[in-house]
């Protein structure tokens, strides 16, 4: 459980990280 429980953790900073680069990069569409 405390194995997913971190996992899980990771998987939030990265989508963090990934939205933080999108919001300073404006797509261009």
């Amino acid at each position: 459980m405390e194995g997913f429980k971190c996992l899980d953790f990771f998987d939030t900073i990265t989508r963090l990280q990934a939205f933080e680069q999108t919001k300073a990069e404006p797509d261009i569409s």
